[in-house]
């Protein structure tokens, strides 16, 4: 509005002076006194472009300071995400090593010549062959009575069951490592939106909650520590957001 003024008064400026000096071309010998007025009236013209000019200046110079502090922050955010990062590809290293420490374990089980898998016919018992008996002629003097062979029973061999195998996945693990530690339950958006609407745009208020929340070792207690330091509506969309995330960690 300043600025629209300014400029108003500028153009009058100039509609005077192109009056003034109007009046100085009807005369053969300018007067003294329009040629004064002239002189102020164009004066008065620089000074006010000048003015404008500085003002517009002053205006640049607070938008540069504040894209400064902007990129700043930005820094700052990059530089927690770095750490955040680095953090999540040493956890995944570590469960990675885990996994393949624990494979020659299920290799072996797998392996074993007694396991029997589970739901598969038993294999048919094999009946002994049976022996032929060769006669031999008698002695004309004892006849010996011949011996019929016994059938043995073959007892079936016991069927040992095998311990089902554990359905263990890198990414059940690495639910399960983020969600013990509630900083990295948050997607960079949720950061960016929690932190504007819960925290005011306060990074280190959010932190030190978080840090709080992490110490605590049930959803009650949570929910109270939340209502009796932050009194957040819970009707909120944002803080209902939030809390699904709080109760995956005690789930």
């Amino acid at each position: 509005m300043v600025y629209r003024e300014k400029l108003n008064q500028l153009l009058a400026d100039v509609q005077e002076l192109e009056s003034l000096i109007g009046k100085l071309l009807t005369e053969e010998v300018p007067g003294v006194q329009l040629l004064s007025k002239s002189s102020s009236c164009a004066y008065s013209i620089l000074e006010g472009i000048k003015e404008i000019e500085s003002e517009q200046i002053r205006q640049m110079n607070a938008r540069l300071v504040e894209r400064q502090d902007e990129l700043s922050h930005l820094s700052v955010l990059l530089d927690q995400y770095q750490r955040m990062a680095e953090a999540c590809k040493k956890d995944i290293l570590a469960t990675k090593q885990e996994l393949e420490a624990s494979e020659p374990v299920l290799a072996q089980k797998d392996a074993d010549p007694t396991a029997v898998l589970p739901n598969e016919p038993e294999p048919p018992v094999e009946e002994p062959a049976k022996q032929e008996v060769v006669e031999t002629p008698a002695l004309p003097v004892e006849e010996t009575p011949k011996e019929t062979p016994v059938r043995k029973e073959v007892d079936p061999a016991p069927v040992i069951p095998v311990a089902a195998k554990g359905n263990v996945s890198l990414n059940d693990l690495l639910e399960k490592k983020n969600l013990s530690d509630f900083r990295k339950a948050f997607s960079l958006n949720d950061r960016f939106r929690f932190r504007r609407d819960l925290f005011h745009g306060n990074e280190e208020q959010m932190n030190q909650v978080i840090a709080d929340l992490n110490q605590i070792d049930s959803l009650d207690e949570a929910l109270r520590f939340i209502d009796t330091n932050l009194s957040w509506d819970m009707n909120n969309e944002t803080v209902a957001d939030f809390i699904k995330l709080l109760e995956k960690r005690y789930i």
